[in-house]
């Protein structure tokens, strides 16, 4: 949908001046779902009224409601993602429910935005694309995936250097911590779980090449192996293989990470090549 019709000038334009766009992610709504037992409640009950009303229901769909809640018209995303249809769709509603064009009532905002930090602790911003191939053909495949990764003070201070390395020093960074970035390394599916007992295998590995002016240039090197299957609750063999390589900038004299990179060299899901990016958010 995002790389289709809600990219599309005509339907953004509808969509901005005459209704009020609202999108859920199931996951949320499961029953260990972070959603609220009301707003569960809420996509429970629009789903049953337009099965009530012989209309086309399910949990991927398009929904379109009255000011009052009531369902009047529905679709699958299948359909829907068909730039078309869901125009047809929304003039049709337009039209049945006599509305009238107006000011945009939520302007559009980022929906990725970096994640407030406390004292001590770093916000990472990872994107991954995969390139086409495997089960991830056509929309999946036109926009990355991203996520922020949050790092506390202990976890930060494993890619620093101690105050009396030398240049040629090599440690190995902790699994915890590289774990916590390295099970995010695959591209766009519909199954977002990232279990740490996907892990196959990792290794993450910190080499001090130089002090220039007390700042630490750091060298990362490493590797992730992990299972990641393309659909929720829907188990294959898929595997992501990702050699990994990087640098990291530190002040030596306020032990703060000036800098932070890690990007993938010759990375696969499956035989599909994909790339992986992580900065240190500024």
């Amino acid at each position: 949908m995002r790389a289709g019709p809600l990219a599309d000038e005509q339907v953004i334009k509808l969509l901005n001046s005459c209704f009020v766009p609202v999108y859920i992610s199931n996951e949320d709504y499961n029953s260990d779902g972070s959603a609220s037992k009301a707003e569960k409640k809420e996509r429970d009950r629009i789903w049953h009224e337009a099965a009530m009303k012989k209309l086309s229901s399910g949990t991927v769909h398009v929904y379109l409601l009255t000011p009052a809640g009531e369902v009047f018209d529905s679709m699958h995303v299948a359909e829907a993602s068909g730039t078309p249809k869901l125009l047809a769709m929304l003039e049709k509603a337009v039209e049945s429910q006599k509305v009238a064009a107006g000011k945009t009532l939520v302007p559009p905002v980022p929906q990725s935005f970096c994640p407030k930090c406390a004292a001590g602790e770093l916000s990472l911003h990872l994107v991954a694309r995969g390139s086409g191939g495997g089960n991830g053909k056509g929309s999946w495949r036109a926009f990355p995936g991203e996520n922020w990764i949050v790092l506390n003070a202990e976890e930060s201070a494993a890619f620093r250097p101690r105050a009396d390395a030398k240049p040629g020093q090599e440690w190995k960074i902790e699994p915890n911590v590289s774990a916590k970035i390295l099970t995010y390394f695959y591209p766009q599916t519909e199954n977002n779980d990232t279990p740490a007992s996907r892990i196959i295998e990792q290794h993450l590995h910190a080499k001090l090449v130089e002090v220039r002016d007390g700042i630490a240039q750091v060298r990362l090197n490493g590797l992730v192996r992990l299972k990641h299957s393309f659909y929720p609750n829907r188990k294959d063999e898929t595997e992501v293989r990702a050699p990994v390589e990087g640098w990291v900038e530190t002040d030596m004299t306020s032990h703060a990470l000036r800098s932070l990179c890690l990007a993938t060299d010759d990375a696969k899901y499956g035989k599909e090549p994909i790339y992986v990016a992580v900065l240190l958010a500024k």
